[in-house]
């Protein structure tokens, strides 16, 4: 995966920054991650070291391994913001009197029914050759610019770049067919409130545009793939069968692109 300062950018709305390439002992003197001698250290023979220029700023460098952690951590500090609102509700109906089960089953924490867990794989089946066939029409170029689209479609590579993929899909699904389809389903019924969750589910997505306009055929994948989700909630009164199709569909779509 390119290493660009971008790598740390969350999806959409938050961004997290990576570790420092030095740190300070306890007596106060600095001392490098990467091994490199500092004061009261003495210079292997031969070894040519750069002297500071008076007023210098010293130079970090990111410790190894430490890039890794960008995409998780951004990914955990999402999950925890998008729980807020299905928080929030559980603990207002709790508040009127409701029981804990019913507060979990208005915001899909529950696990639901077998039978929409089969259904839920066939979901993924069809947003896989549709997301497939949207990322080999965008050019490799646009993708290159976002640290999302890098993560979530075709350059994941490591643990914890598909940690990342899922605990973003999990979010979203805790947000989006959680607590806004749940209410919309009981506002209006499937049909209205599955269209305009479905909608609501692309709004973010459309600042993918400001990235690069040519990642356009992405969107409707997102739109379709909302409509879709939105159905399994309402089949399972749960989130379990639409985060199980959407984290499957978003693993396994770096997967295909190195075919």
């Amino acid at each position: 995966m390119p290493k660009g300062s971008d790598r740390h950018r969350c999806t959409c709305f938050w961004a997290t920054a990576g570790g420092l390439g030095s740190t300070r002992t306890a007596g106060g003197t600095p001392s490098s991650l990467l091994g490199s001698p500092t004061v009261g250290q003495k210079a292997p023979a031969g070894a040519d070291l750069p002297r500071e220029r008076p007023g210098q700023a010293r130079q970090h460098r990111p410790s190894p391994g430490r890039e890794d952690d960008g995409p998780v951590i951004s990914s955990v500090l999402e999950l925890l913001v998008l729980s807020v609102p299905s928080l929030l509700y559980a603990r207002r109906l709790r508040l009127r009197g409701h029981s804990a089960a019913q507060a979990r089953a208005a915001v899909g924490w529950r696990t639901g029914d077998p039978q929409p867990y089969g259904l839920a794989v066939a979901v993924a089946i069809v947003l896989l050759p549709l997301t497939y066939v949207a990322l080999r029409v965008i050019p490799s170029g646009s993708v290159a610019h976002s640290a999302h689209l890098h993560v979530n479609y075709g350059q994941a590579s490591t643990f914890g770049d598909y940690l990342a993929i899922l605990l973003l899909a999990v979010a979203e699904e805790i947000l989006f067919r959680g607590f806004i389809a749940g209410l919309l389903f009981r506002r209006y019924g499937f049909a209205t409130g599955n269209v305009i969750q479905a909608f609501i589910f692309l709004a973010p997505h459309l600042l993918l545009l400001l990235v690069s306009t040519a990642i356009w055929p992405l969107l409707p994948v997102q739109l379709i793939a909302g409509w879709l989700l939105g159905l399994l909630r309402s089949k399972s009164d749960s989130i379990g069968p639409s985060s199980l199709a959407h984290v499957a569909a978003n693993l396994i779509a770096p997967l295909l692109l190195t075919i």
